[in-house]
């Protein structure tokens, strides 16, 4: 409804009654109060300084990086998930193209990269995010918007961050890095799931998300606004106890692991046909996520 709309009734009346002079000008001041109130709105040119400078207050800042026409070796590599991840992922979605992704952490740009198939093979755009400054010089090869930030339960907690390769994440006796011992450490003011969705305006239903960051899984998505966005697959590693209680709460459905260490996808149940999605993968008996359809894709 546009605003303004429900005191329109009220401006006519009160216009009515002053006009007394004649006909004519009652009649040109209603039509002018009409053509004003039911005016359509025009969405404003896009500015980039003005949306630089919002994001600024908003806690980003903009860095400008160069990076020419130079394309990084690795970005041509296909399937470049540890346990196959990217495989399943794209015979879900039937070979989908230009869907969303969500990638946290996202860590190296090639190696072991859950989305990077998705990406550069299949058109998919997303949000890589990653703390650990190493990482950068590749992924700003990368299609996907880059987001530099330590993610926690909500914005501005200080908390210590172990920079040690993709072991690396924040420090808690809960997680998987207890002692700032175990890697280079420094202090980071982190940056909820929902501020980074809304700055950068993900849409309400993410295809896909890769969900790896040591530990942490469950503190992160304390605070997940599951109302206002739905994940239609997630794969995470060794998700814990409250986390899972919170996935089955919210409409998904556990549906097998990668390897054996507990790297888990889950499905949300307004996923299309999940039940026929999910017999297309041909599970084990264990639920293994690795059906004779992964083989079939090493071109």
């Amino acid at each position: 409804m546009r605003r303004g709309m429900p005191n329109q009734e009220q401006s006519v009346k009160e216009s009515l009654s002053m006009c007394s002079e004649s006909l004519l000008k009652c009649s040109s001041t209603v039509e002018s109060l009409y053509i004003k109130e039911n005016r359509p709105v025009q969405s404003p040119p896009f500015d980039e300084q003005v949306w630089q400078k919002k994001m600024r207050t908003r806690g980003w800042a903009m860095p400008a990086v160069y990076v020419g026409d130079m394309r990084d070796a690795g970005m041509d590599s296909r399937w470049t998930s540890q346990l196959g991840q990217d495989k399943t992922v794209f015979h879900l979605f039937k070979g989908k193209r230009g869907g969303f992704f969500v990638d946290l952490a996202a860590n190296d740009a090639v190696i072991l990269s859950n989305t990077l198939t998705l990406e550069q093979q299949y058109e998919w755009s997303g949000i890589c995010m990653e703390a650990n400054p190493k990482y950068f010089e590749k992924l700003y090869h990368r299609k996907c918007q880059l987001v530099q930030a330590a993610v926690g339960r909500v914005d501005n907690e200080r908390v210590d961050f172990n920079f040690r390769d993709e072991f690396g994440g924040v420090v808690g006796s809960a997680f998987d890095n207890k002692d700032v011992g175990l890697g280079v450490a420094k202090t980071h003011a982190t940056v909820s799931l929902q501020h980074v969705f809304n700055d950068l305006s993900v849409p309400e239903v993410i295809d896909y998300m890769s969900l790896d960051i040591e530990g942490a899984e469950e503190w992160v998505f304390e605070t997940f606004p599951w109302g206002m966005y739905t994940i239609l697959v997630l794969t995470v590693e060794r998700p814990k106890d409250k986390l899972k209680q919170l996935l089955l709460l919210h409409g998904y459905t556990y549906v097998c692991d990668h390897g054996d260490w507990g790297d888990q996808l889950w499905m949300h149940s307004t996923f299309p046909e999940m039940n026929m999605a999910i017999g297309s993968l041909g599970l084990d008996s264990a639920k293994r996520c690795s059906g004779v359809y992964q083989n079939s894709m090493s071109e």
